[in-house]
């Protein structure tokens, strides 16, 4: 029988998966309800919300650590469950091993965490939507068996291959690691800025003590509390700059180093940000007058296991001021690599993919002991998680059109990752066509939403480029107008965002900027109104906005 309407609630984190449940169910021929799609951004949301829920025959809840978090999610299940009674049927449906919530218990769910990719689970999950009892169960025991003989020759073939990994791995084992590589899906983070996170490497018992790497969204002049006695990072280090709004220290007895990030916007691996360390193996004693000699490095894999070391994640929340060690099932994705390159391994990985789950069942990594060996061996095997999305991205732009949000942000990196290299060429002419096709794919993110200081950002430097091209080139008109353009992406930026004090920043900048023009074209009135307009931001802003030249001295005049 039809379910009728089906309400999917879901965490934004699980956007991909609620489009393809929706897809899924709507080939088949039901009617879905999806907020991102119906959902205007001037509507009541908690009104359309409770409505939607009951008038929906099944209310289908993607379950992860995400959702499980989310208030949202949580105002959905208190209502969905008050319309219970009314005749919605409720549909749990497992996406990730998580901690289900207590109301839920006495209804029964569908476990998808093999991923809704599997034909299996797709007929299985029709099947449960529709509420039939009766299926070909030729159909469907043909695909489950499928699935299971895939996950059994998973198994097989790890457990004839394994063997000879641990051999490459036994080639390095014996070396200490000095550069290392931390990777961040900053997406993936506790939204809640006050929260630190902390990646201890406990390296044993008595002599070494733990290493740690700290983790913490910019928030300028208050993104470290005074406990942690880190240096505060200077608005310099992220005003206008590309790289992802992260802080990330390391620390060890008295050593403190911060990290360095390393981002190429024109590789489109789902990549993380990526943040490198290169320790220099010199001797140091540590303040105490218990401490031994310690040397800056992390020890060998054989010294790692064989004291028995491991990794933990520690959540900070410095509102609260309590502190809670990550689960092992965790959305938050953060792995640690030393030495990349041939010889490199992976030593810590916070989230693992289905397969690797069902690797990690087998017998063989069953008896490696040490978390980090096991680790080291899974990955090497494996290989990490990230996704090519460059010829999607390509395909996405030749055709002009985005599936998402994400897509498009995602070709305008990569379209400014292009003019920043043809910049770099002296291909002037490409260069401009680049950084204009950026601002143009980042223009309905920038004004037909409430502006992301990142997007806002980047259509910003974008726009700036071009100006400074037709600056270049002495055509003051032509900068002019595109100047016009660069103040209205600063003005909504400082309109939605208006307390951080980087939209600040980059109004004052755009006004110098056009002040600067409207002087080169001789209307100095015109300038002296714009100078006005930056008021007293202005002074502040020159330390770091790179101003056409003849900028900063009309200021001074």
């Amino acid at each position: 029988m039809s379910p009728g309407t089906v309400f999917i609630s879901y965490s934004s984190r699980d956007r991909k998966e609620a489009f393809e449940l929706k897809q899924l169910l709507e080939a088949h021929g039901t009617e879905v309800w999806l907020d991102f799609f119906d959902i205007q951004t001037t509507a009541e949301l908690r009104g359309q919300l409770s409505a939607r829920i009951r008038q929906a025959g099944l209310f289908c809840l993607l379950l992860s650590p995400s959702a499980v978090e989310s208030r949202w999610v949580a105002e959905e299940i208190a209502t969905a469950l008050a319309a219970a009674g009314e005749g919605l049927r409720i549909l749990p449906i497992i996406l990730r091993p998580c901690r289900i919530p207590a109301q839920l218990e006495n209804i029964v769910g569908f476990d998808a965490s093999d991923g809704l990719a599997h034909e299996a689970v797709r007929l299985r999950l029709l099947r449960a939507v529709s509420g039939e009892a009766a299926v070909e169960q030729s159909v469907l025991l043909d695909a489950a068996t499928r699935l299971l003989l895939a996950n059994k020759e998973l198994v097989l073939r790890a457990e004839a291959e394994l063997p000879a990994v641990a051999e490459q791995i036994e080639l390095v084992a014996s070396q200490p690691m000095r550069e290392i590589s931390l990777a961040i899906r900053p997406e993936t983070l506790p939204e809640d800025a006050n929260v630190i996170l902390e990646l201890q490497l406990k390296l044993d018992t008595l002599f070494h003590g733990v290493m740690s790497f700290y983790i913490a969204r910019y928030q300028e002049g208050r993104t470290w509390p005074a406990e942690f006695h880190f240096q505060e990072p200077p608005y310099t280090a992220f005003f206008l700059d590309d790289r992802p709004r992260l802080d990330v220290q390391f620390k060890w007895f008295d050593r403190v180093i911060p990290l360095g990030v390393q981002i190429d916007g024109t590789d489109l691996k789902s990549l993380p940000a990526t943040f490198r360390l290169e320790f220099d193996g010199s001797q140091f004693k540590p303040k105490g007058e218990l401490n031994l000699p310690q040397t800056l490095e992390i020890p060998s894999l054989d010294t790692l296991a064989h004291d028995n070391s491991a990794f933990r994640l520690i959540a900070h929340d410095t509102g609260t001021e309590q502190a809670h060690e990550v689960p092992f099932e965790t959305d938050i994705d953060i792995s640690l690599a030393a030495n990349p390159g041939k010889d490199g391994v992976c030593l810590y990985a916070s989230r693992t993919t289905p397969e690797q789950r069902v690797v990690l069942r087998g017998e063989y990594l069953g008896q490696v002991a040490n978390t980090i060996r096991r680790t080291v061996l899974l990955q090497r095997y494996m290989g990490t998680r990230s996704e090519d999305r460059r010829s999607e991205i390509v395909a996405a732009l030749d055709k002009g059109e985005f599936d998402s949000q994400e897509q498009r942000r995602l070709a305008a990196r990569f379209r400014y990752g292009e003019a920043l290299l043809a910049r770099f060429r002296t291909l002037h002419r490409d260069a401009y066509q680049k950084f204009q096709q950026t601002a143009e794919l980042l223009q309905p993110l920038v004004f037909e939403k409430a502006a992301s200081l990142e997007d806002a950002t980047l259509m910003y430097n974008a726009c700036r480029a071009l100006v400074e091209i037709w600056l270049r080139q002495e055509s003051f008109q032509e900068a002019g107008q595109l100047a016009e353009t660069l103040a209205r992406v600063a003005w909504t930026i400082k309109e939605s965002d208006s307390g951080h004090p980087d939209s600040q920043r980059m109004w004052s900048q755009a006004m110098l900027v056009n002040a600067d023009i409207h002087a080169k074209l001789g209307d100095q009135a015109h300038a002296a109104s714009e100078l006005s307009k930056a008021s007293r931001r202005c002074a502040d802003c020159m330390t770091s906005c790179r101003l056409p030249t003849g900028a900063t001295s009309f200021c001074k005049r």
